[in-house]
């Protein structure tokens, strides 16, 4: 599961560092408009990086939730205390190595910590400070990414990209010095950019992460018929009387079923993300190398934008 989240994290910071160093430099020129589409940009990306992570808490959760029939099916109290305590035990597991891996709220801090010195009159003294704590970020969760021997390892010197533009100094500032600098960094990040975005999908559209959903599914099924054909699944304590019937287990049922079958519409969401962003960063590089003006890029910006967007009201309208 730590493949999943870092891939995240590494490329959202990436894409942050990158549209920081091309688009911030010149805010002055750029429309209140402009600035706010970067602005909504770097929310979505925020945003995006959770996406995974909600994909696997909510798989622990419904598997949880799901073991509480089973549990409810078991006779002896002592079986019935341990499985829950087994239960309890999973599911903390779960969340926590979620909350440890789950780092977009630092990267939120950073941008917005760069965005602000770069808006200030002062700015020229608190960049490199900005630049060279980003690209140190970076650089290391590429290493920790690297240290997991599941797929190839993702490109280095992103950072050290990063590094030597803010060794260009004020200079950053003169237009053919920024031109320099922004082709540099684009051209360092957008093998990193392509390559962790290649593992979002692979990963999320592997066939052991539907092997995993549609385990959740047959698991509540199991989980459901034990707890029926168990005395206590046969009374059904707790739920409105129709016709002479409980049916207060069933209303959880179609409750968890519904969740499960969210969890598919999360992974194809996330994976629809992942390919926008790959794109788009790969026509930016693309655009930047022919020297296209700034404001030619924003069509894209606005695509991706749009794409995180909708996925975020899709998550939002599951209620996780």
């Amino acid at each position: 599961m730590k493949k999943q989240f870092l891939i995240l994290q590494i490329s959202v910071i990436a894409v942050i560092t990158l549209f920081t160093v091309i688009f911030l430099p010149g805010c002055a020129s750029l429309s209140k408009s402009q600035m706010g589409t970067v602005a909504s940009f770097s929310n979505s990306c925020d945003s995006f990086a959770k996406y995974p992570s909600i994909l696997f808490t909510e798989m622990a959760k419904i598997r949880a939730d799901r073991g509480c029939f089973y549990t409810a099916s078991l006779s002896d109290p002592l079986l019935r205390i341990k499985e829950l305590n087994s239960l309890s035990k999973a599911l903390a597991a779960d969340l926590e190595l979620a909350k440890k891996m789950d780092i977009s709220l630092e990267i939120l801090v950073s941008y917005q910590r760069v965005l602000k010195s770069l808006s200030h009159t002062d700015r020229y003294n608190n960049t490199g400070r900005e630049f060279r704590s980003l690209g140190r970020n970076l650089d290391s969760l590429i290493n920790r990414y690297n240290l997991i021997d599941i797929s190839d390892p993702l490109p280095l010197g992103v950072g050290k990209a990063l590094g030597r533009i803010v060794g260009y100094g004020a200079e950053l500032w003169v237009r053919s010095v920024q031109t320099k600098a922004v082709r540099e960094y684009v051209v360092a990040g957008d093998s990193l950019v392509g390559a962790v975005s290649a593992d979002i999908v692979k990963i999320l559209s592997s066939k052991s992460v539907g092997e995993l959903i549609d385990n959740e599914a047959k698991g509540l099924d199991a989980n459901y018929l034990s707890y029926l054909k168990s005395g206590e699944g046969s009374r059904n304590v707790g739920g409105n009387n129709f016709s002479g019937r409980d049916f207060s287990g069933d209303r959880e049922y179609l409750m968890l079923l519904d969740r499960v079958n969210k969890l598919s519409v999360i992974r194809s969401s996330c994976v629809s993300a992942a390919k926008a962003l790959a794109k788009a960063h790969g026509k930016i590089a693309t655009e930047v190398v022919k020297r296209k003006k700034i404001k030619e890029l924003y069509p894209e910006i606005e695509k991706l934008d749009d794409e995180l967007y909708a996925l975020r009201l899709a998550v939002k309208k599951m209620n996780l």
